[in-house]
């Protein structure tokens, strides 16, 4: 599963390229409404196209990004609870009694959630330093 979300964070490497390239696009765009501009009409039509392309593979990669990151984080979240049930199944009456039910309820719900949510943020993570 490691390797899987590092692979998954891979989309995130021309997805920050692109936004950082998209402004730096418009900002080119714009210069050629200004006055005495040297940027010819089609350079304008080419830096007009670039930015509405930018535009449309940032939510391509966006969305792949995300699709796949709440899909591996649904998968470590059923493993989780798979593993709490099977510790659960094996405990003893002894044991069981020395647990309140809201303390298990607590790992399934609010630990579970965070171990899905740490996803979003582990690839960032190493990106940034891109």
């Amino acid at each position: 599963m490691g390797w899987k979300l590092i692979l998954i964070g891979l989309l995130l490497i021309p997805l920050e390229s692109l936004n950082i390239i998209q402004p730096l696009l418009l900002i080119y765009f714009i210069g050629f409404f200004e006055p005495c501009s040297t940027i010819f009409a089609w350079q304008a039509w080419l830096a007009a196209s670039a930015v509405i392309i930018a535009l449309l593979c940032i939510n391509l990669i966006f969305h792949q990004y995300v699709y796949r990151v709440v899909m591996c984080g649904i998968q470590m979240r059923v493993a989780y609870s798979g593993l709490i049930f099977r510790k659960i199944l094996r405990l003893s009456i002894h044991s069981m009694n020395n647990y309140a039910s809201g303390k298990i309820m607590n790992l399934l719900a609010n630990d579970a959630n965070k171990i899905e949510i740490v996803h979003f943020c582990f690839n960032y993570l190493w990106v940034c330093v891109f």
